[in-house]
């Protein structure tokens, strides 16, 4: 099945693109796509999204479907699913 990734803020810059469209087992989960996508682009990428253990990081902010979800949470994603991939930001 098909879902969308889109990039943003630091993510994008280590993806090297803003979006793309994976190939993905059907009923995926959102934590097994994260990881595939980060091995894909290679160290920067997976350095900003996965912490030692390979979970997503807390400063990882995901939506699908335009909606909010839990990093921690096991979320299926479906055909056509589309998530959204934020690093946290700081400022003053």
């Amino acid at each position: 099945m098909k879902v969308t990734l889109s990039y943003f803020a630091q993510v994008r810059q280590a993806a090297g693109v803003e979006t793309e469209s994976l190939d993905v087992p059907e009923a995926s989960d959102l934590a097994a796509v994260i990881a595939e996508t980060a091995d894909q682009h290679g160290e920067d990428l997976k350095a900003l999204l996965l912490d030692e253990d390979g979970n997503v990081r807390p400063s990882i902010l995901l939506l699908v479907n335009g909606a909010p979800v839990s990093r921690d949470a096991s979320t299926t994603l479906d055909e056509g699913s589309s998530v959204s991939i934020f690093s946290a930001v700081a400022g003053g």
